[in-house]
């Protein structure tokens, strides 16, 4: 493999079969790849290409890779005879000189990762305007009118954001920046941060914004935390995946009543939101009991235990009038929360409201009774090779605007502990489909990646494990520790690295199984 990996022909020929399998699967020109690294070695956590719950360590790569890559482009073109491809024929997207076009160099790669916002001018075009190019492009993407000041979150998934940074980059020639892409909530505000080469930098606009975050106190009053019965516990996210089966383990294995805050135009509207969410996820009898008129349905003593509350973690107090607001703090014995805006693309400024400023009102409203705090996390917060009392520092945790919001998250979480309010943090890793049911998060990686090695009828022929933890093992341990330790207690990792299956292990187990 070595031998063939280091042969100069195998580069241009796998772009080039690459590109055309692309072609005759009808991508897009901007979907199809613009430069190809062989390596040998697969990605690992060993070497710190992957992370420990088997994500893609980007500047890990570009650190190992961008040397042969810039060398790669750097080399005479035409050097590879692509006349010996398989099926007899080039590929058409080659240099005007017939050498493969391999214009995504090393230092394009390091500016999708670092806080270089630097661009050839690219104000001049068609039209003279960059946002009205982007929205073009957009507009094609998603097969609708795409206006340039509309914001980008509401828009896209994190594979559509994907899909989009792809066209982007065809559209202006190199790989747009991800710094800038993080800090901009529409295409006219992209279109400003990408300059001209040549003007100033902007420093690493999410530190700053991070600092000035911490800078902001937690606002608190006296806590003096009292011993109480644990009767009923604030959830929120419950419409989520992992949300969803923490209700049902909650009213499964506890006594204890829930309050689920959930957005929608009405506390009703709210519930019946949630029996959606439940009944889409195969929680069943919780989705039925929602669903029907208290009284009425075969689960009512359940659907009895649950109340909906109509608000929003992004909103000035939940989205509550204060009476509300009031009602709900002196009624609940612990809070659960695990709402938030889970998105590996969205810029910072489309997280904070739910991530950060929605842990920032929930602990005001625990500090009124010293209500403890159960923080679900992500283990993004915490170095690779880390522990439960280690997390990452700042400027770490700022190289991803979600990561950074779920550990701004926890450093609120940990000022109010200092100051005496009971807390626990969760941090669960990969969340994978329920053990026994098979439902997963049909908008994640995990759901995504089988359902396309399905259709496609290969797999990734790797040694990375994915780390994943069923969903329904993830709710149970959560549950289990709030109603062993209600008053909080350390932090704790929710992984499952020992048992977890490679991508080779995967690919091959589902070839078994016929999937």
């Amino acid at each position: 493999l070595a031998a063939l990996v280091a042969h100069p022909a195998a580069g241009p020929l796998v772009l080039a079969a690459l590109r055309r399998h692309g072609r005759d699967a009808g991508l897009a020109p901007h979907e199809l790849p613009a430069a190809v690294v062989l390596a040998a070695d697969p990605p690992s956590v060993a070497d710190g290409t992957l992370t420990t719950s088997g994500k893609i360590a980007r500047a890990a790569l570009v650190a190992r890779h961008g040397a042969r890559l810039e060398a790669s482009v750097s080399a005479p073109t035409g050097a590879a005879d692509l006349s010996t491809a398989p099926t007899g024929e080039a590929d058409p997207s080659t240099a005007p000189n017939g050498g493969t076009d391999l214009s995504l160099r090393a230092t394009d790669m390091a500016g999708l990762s670092t806080g270089s916002t630097d661009l050839p001018d690219l104000a001049s075009g068609p039209d003279g305007g960059l946002a009205a190019r982007l929205a073009r492009v957009a507009s094609s993407l998603l097969g609708r009118a795409v206006t340039a000041d509309e914001p980008l979150v509401d828009a896209l998934d994190s594979l559509g954001a994907a899909a989009l940074l792809a066209a982007l980059t065809e559209e202006l020639g190199r790989p747009l920046p991800l710094p800038a892409w993080f800090a901009s909530r529409s295409l006219t505000e992209l279109a400003g941060r990408l300059r001209p080469a040549g003007s100033a930098p902007s420093g690493s606009a999410l530190v700053d914004e991070a600092a000035r975050e911490l800078a902001r106190p937690v606002a608190l009053g006296p806590l003096t935390p009292l011993a109480r019965p644990l009767r009923t516990v604030l959830l929120t996210g419950a419409t989520g995946f992992l949300g969803a089966h923490l209700l049902e383990e909650l009213l499964a294995s506890t006594g204890l009543r829930v309050v689920c805050l959930v957005r929608g135009a009405s506390d009703g509207a709210a519930r019946e939101r949630l029996a959606r969410a439940c009944l889409d996820l195969g929680i069943e009898r919780v989705g039925a009991a929602l669903a029907e008129p208290s009284g009425r349905a075969p689960g009512a003593a359940l659907a009895d235990r649950v109340t909906v509350v109509a608000g929003d973690l992004a909103a000035p107090r939940l989205g509550l009038d204060e009476a509300s607001c009031d009602e709900l703090a002196a009624s609940v014995d612990a809070v659960l929360h695990a709402g938030a805006v889970v998105s590996w693309l969205a810029p910072y400024a489309a997280l904070r409201g739910a991530n950060v400023d929605g842990t920032r009102t929930l602990l005001a409203l625990c500090a009124r009774r010293a209500t403890p705090l159960h923080l679900v996390s992500t283990i993004s917060t915490v170095p690779a090779d880390g522990d439960e009392d280690t997390r990452l520092s700042l400027t770490a945790a700022a190289s991803s605007p979600y990561a950074l919001s779920k550990w701004l998250s926890e450093e609120l979480a940990r000022q109010a502990a200092a100051r005496g309010l009971p807390l626990a943090i969760y941090r669960p890793a990969m969340i994978a489909p329920h053990s026994v049911r098979g439902t997963s998060n049909r908008l994640d990686f995990i759901h995504r990646y089988l359902v396309g090695s399905s259709a496609l009828g290969c797999h990734l022929d790797l040694g990375a494990r994915l780390d994943m933890t069923p969903v329904d093992f993830v709710a149970r341990a959560i549950v289990a520790l709030l109603t062993a330790s209600p008053g909080g207690g350390p932090a704790t990792h929710l992984v499952n690295v020992a048992q977890s299956m490679t991508y080779a292990e995967l690919g091959r187990a589902m070839v078994a199984a016929q999937l």
